[in-house]
């Protein structure tokens, strides 16, 4: 029997830079990469996990109906690498029964409540786990001091500014949450953020700054992390730590959600 969690370790994110490709294109059940500079490239749709595309990229109409109709979805940033937005698939199975329970925690107006007591409770968790034994003994544990101290523990010892370069990974690591979201079967109406609808990518995305924060805190270099290719190299690096911290995230929260009844949350 197929494993399907192999199968998804087997799928590999796509970074598309407009700088070096002339046109992206369908053909069968594969992306089609016209480059700017040597052959034509392959990327099955099937061993796709999502899109990550920078800049003006001319992405053909075919091209999107094939992502979409396949169940990915595409995140696409500025050439500076600023967040534009995202395209999410409808094709996709959702899990009815967790849609259902965000949808009766929204209807009795108990769902911001439930979401910021558990991101609260999570990120005090992760920062016990992953940041704080890294800046040895700590009298306050606020999220603006640990992020004040590590940030001057990873300038001392690198030079690096690591506040800055985080901004630059968020876009990435808001990626990587709607994947997972995706992942655990949510419908692509609760990944779109708006005045009745939280903005769940956005939630574990946040948190996945104490990740971040503790793979900076293990440089002993500056990682010179100089443009936008040096990041993502950077990023694909440590991707299965990130990967597995997030998938890790979502599940806590899809099943803390699952486990809270209407009328009933705290």
């Amino acid at each position: 029997m197929d494993d399907p969690h192999n199968e998804t370790r087997l799928r590999k994110p796509l970074y598309l830079d407009a700088a070096g490709i002339v046109q992206v294109r369908a053909e069968g059940p594969a992306l089609r990469i016209r480059m700017r500079e040597g052959p034509d490239r392959h990327y099955p749709l099937a061993r796709l996990s999502r899109i990550v595309v920078r800049g003006d990229a001319d992405v053909r109409g075919d091209a999107m109906l094939a992502v979409l109709r396949s169940g990915l979805g595409m995140t696409w940033l500025e050439a500076s690498g600023t967040l534009v937005g995202h395209v999410l698939s409808a094709c996709r199975r959702s899990d009815a029964l967790l849609d259902q329970r965000l949808e009766d925690l929204s209807d009795t107006g108990e769902l911001p409540h439930v979401l910021e007591n558990w991101r609260l409770a999570m990120m005090r968790r992760l920062i016990l786990r992953l940041v704080a034994p890294r800046l040895g003994w700590l009298k306050d544990l606020r999220a603006r001091t640990i992020r004040r101290k590590a940030a001057a523990r990873i300038h001392e010892r690198t030079g690096c500014d690591w506040r800055k370069e985080m901004r630059h990974f968020h876009p990435l690591l808001l990626s990587l949450a709607l994947e997972k979201w995706r992942d655990a079967g949510i419908s692509a109406a609760w990944l779109d953020p708006g005045p009745e609808r939280p903005d769940l990518a956005g939630l574990v995305a946040g948190l996945l700054e104490w990740p971040m924060w503790r793979t900076g805190l293990q440089l002993k270099r500056n990682p010179e992390l100089r443009n936008w290719h040096a990041r993502i190299a950077f990023f694909e690096r440590h991707h299965q730590r990130f990967q597995r911290e997030c998938a890790g995230i979502v599940d806590h929260l899809a099943r803390h959600l699952l486990a809270t009844l209407p009328g009933l949350a705290e």
